[in-house]
């Protein structure tokens, strides 16, 4: 009976994984992971009860997702593959009772696979751990997926709220342009420049609503389920910074992804299928031939049989195992460097956006809106026009849309790492409170 990741089953999938994402396995009193996710996640209430957090997000996905579901009829697949192996080969009975007076004869034959039994069991027990592996990847996946796709929309969102913004602030200008001019206070060029910005600035803010739309659309596909009115209010402040070093990032990935392990079962299972192929072309069997005359009681004889290898040798069989087991080397050695890069992107892109949140938030956007601040006081004065005001606003939307940009990459690249390192283990750091 296989032992090996049972728990990475229905609810306690989910549990298990998000749990790991913590980065800390501490339970709280319903079930909860250190985010706050409920394990079951059986909830039937609309997205718009309340707001919609990423965890939440993530819970809802990996209720019922197609792709966990995929996962577990394979892991069903590998299940009977290796009750298929445990099972012992059924005998075959033979009986002829001849026409007319004769001997009644009979025979049985039973296959001996016990020589081979052993390594055959081994490997469909590895491929079975192997499969429960692909699940918890495969959650593991969705829940990068998950997280990006709700990045992705509350950044489209918080872009179409600024821009709309933005929008009704030029138009306010330009209505201030135009009343100046018909007073004689300004320029009709002055009015005519400032509506034209306005106008620009509410088609800006009309595709960037548009875009939140269609954001919310790939959200809602992978939640299987419409977000309604559902607010994404979570806020995108980046995780704690500090990180370890990138070679233990590495081998704690190495350790640690399921992708990874997996790997190494179906190679473990690979050389197991290399055992025994001599003996599986030999076809060893015994036999009991049985016999009944007339007036006589049953005889018994014994015997044992074996296939004459003129021919088939298993050369076909034992180059079909040494093939297997050379692909999964390779398999198990590509997903390592896969793991390797992973892991090196995701904290390079995680440790630039942090610095650049840090360079937006600490001096490029204060400059920027000081210098409008400065601005339009100038032009109350008398000593700005109204187009170093529009220059000024729109240096100013431009930096406030990097600055989100800018943090919802790195909140995207905490999720990379995550997924890089098999749902972020111990060493990663607890992430901050816009995580939570």
């Amino acid at each position: 009976m296989v032992q090996f990741a049972r728990s990475f089953r229905g609810a306690a999938l989910a549990a298990a994984t998000i749990s790991l994402l913590g980065c800390a396995h501490q339970q709280g009193e319903k079930g909860e992971s250190a985010f706050g996710i409920t394990a079951a996640s059986h909830e039937e209430a609309p997205l718009s009860d309340r707001p919609l957090t990423s965890d939440r997000a993530v819970a809802v996905a990996l209720r019922d997702h197609p792709a966990l579901r995929i996962a577990a009829a394979g892991e069903r697949l590998a299940a009977a593959d290796l009750l298929g192996a445990q099972t012992l080969p059924n005998p075959t009975l033979t009986l002829l009772d001849p026409v007319g007076a004769g001997v009644v004869e009979g025979s049985i034959v039973v296959p001996f696979d016990f020589l081979t039994r052993g390594p055959k069991i081994a490997a469909a027990r590895a491929r079975l751990e192997a499969a429960e592996l692909d699940t918890l990847h495969a959650s593991i996946t969705l829940i990068r997926d998950v997280r990006h796709a709700f990045t992705v929309a509350q950044a489209a969102e918080r872009r179409a709220v600024l821009l709309a913004a933005d929008a009704d602030a030029l138009g306010q200008l330009a209505n201030i342009a135009r009343n100046s001019a018909d007073v004689g206070r300004g320029t009709g060029l002055n009015a005519v420049a400032a509506r034209s910005t306005a106008l620009a600035a509410s088609a800006a803010a009309e595709r960037a609503r548009a875009d939140a739309e269609i954001a919310k659309a790939a959200l809602e596909a992978y939640l299987g389920m419409p977000l309604g009115d559902a607010t994404l209010s979570e806020e995108m402040a980046p995780p704690n910074s500090q990180l370890p070093s990138l070679s233990g990032l590495i081998d704690a990935a190495l350790s640690a992804r399921p992708d990874v392990l997996a790997a190494q079962r179906r190679r473990q299972a690979a050389l197991r299928d290399g055992h025994g192929r001599v003996v599986d072309a030999l076809a060893p069997s015994g036999y009991v031939d049985l016999a009944k005359q007339p007036s006589e009681p049953l005889q018994f004889s014994g015997g044992g049989g074996l296939a004459i290898p003129i021919f088939d040798r298993g050369q076909a069989a034992r180059r079909r195992a040494a093939a297997r087991v050379e692909e999964s080397e390779a398999r198990l050695e590509a997903l390592s460097r896969t793991a390797r890069e992973e892991v090196t992107s995701a904290r390079l892109a995680y440790q630039n956006a942090l610095q650049q949140d840090a360079d937006y938030a600490n001096d490029i956007l204060p400059s920027a809106e000081h210098r409008l601040t400065l601005t339009q006081k100038s032009f109350e004065l008398g000593r700005a026009t109204l187009t170093d005001v529009l220059i000024a606003r729109r240096d100013l939307v431009a930096i406030q849309q990097a600055k989100a940009d800018t943090a919802a990459a790195a909140a995207m690249a905490w999720a990379d790492l995550q997924y890089a390192m098999g749902a972020g283990p111990a060493l990663l750091p607890t992430p901050g409170k816009g995580e939570r």
